[in-house]
């Protein structure tokens, strides 16, 4: 050991008390590494319950759980039978309650449809066409696809026009389908004229513009137009303005007035 040591000391320079922490070191590591071994080795064999006892115990064990299935399962299988049952009634009951259910709301859509289609037949036969330029928001609502919403935007634009001249100006309308303004144009119609609404000659552009067909650009050189050359003598004298196109000049006609 000390020819061991000798060497050490002189090949890696280490101390007298480094070389005997090296060795108590290498020991610790032996031990724990061989003791496990030696334990596995002689204890870890024996059984815990001795061979002579050992099918003792089995016997014994066995006799438990024995006794414990027979006083537990026919309770288990009875509650099992038992829950089948209120599960098997509280299935009919709900399936009886929805089919209550189903059928009443059937019953119900069945009479609202018949109801509805009754109301609306009767209308349809009662229904006579009228005239566009006079009908109420009540009269219109009558045709399929009006509103009060609808009916009263079509009032309002009838009366700012001052009047409709001809049936398709209610395309003109916001919001009014296509569809629906063909059903108005097949119960509606239009008789005698329209109201002047465009007094050419009034005194001021905010006047003029009020008519749904005139912009305040419009508006604008209409007045300019007769301050230059004074009162509109002839309604023809629009044409002449920059602004006003042969196809609106026609829309405009019937709503314009050489009045005040």
């Amino acid at each position: 050991m000390k020819h061991i040591k000798s060497w050490l000391i002189a090949h890696f320079g280490l101390s007298r008390g480094e070389m005997n922490g090296m060795f108590v070191l290498l020991f610790i590591i032996l031990s724990i590494a061989i003791l496990p071994r030696i334990y596995i080795h002689r204890y870890a064999s024996t059984p815990l319950i001795p061979p002579s006892e050992r099918e003792e115990f089995l016997s014994w064990a066995h006799k438990i759980e024995q006794s414990i299935q027979r006083k537990t399962f026919p309770i288990q299988q009875k509650n099992k039978e038992y829950d089948k049952k209120i599960l098997a009634s509280y299935k009919k009951t709900e399936y009886r309650d929805e089919d209550n259910r189903a059928n009443k709301r059937l019953s119900e859509v069945s009479n609202s449809y018949e109801s509805e289609r009754d109301s609306y037949t009767q209308a349809t036969i009662e229904m006579k066409s009228f005239d566009l330029n006079v009908a109420t928001s009540e009269e219109l609502m009558r045709i399929k696809g009006v509103g009060p919403v609808l009916s009263e935007r079509i009032v309002k634009y009838r009366n700012r026009l001052g009047g409709f001249n001809q049936p398709d100006q209610l395309y003109e309308v916001y919001g009014l389908k296509h569809e629906v303004a063909d059903s108005i144009k097949k119960w509606t119609y239009i008789r005698g004229k329209v109201t002047p609404t465009i007094p050419l000659n009034a005194d001021s552009i905010k006047h003029i513009m009020t008519h749904p067909y005139i912009n305040y650009s419009l508006a604008k050189h209409i007045f300019n137009y007769r301050k230059v050359h004074g009162r509109y003598k002839d309604i023809e004298e629009l044409l002449s303005l920059k602004l006003m196109t042969d196809s609106l000049y026609q829309k405009l006609y019937p709503y314009l007035s050489l009045e005040d």
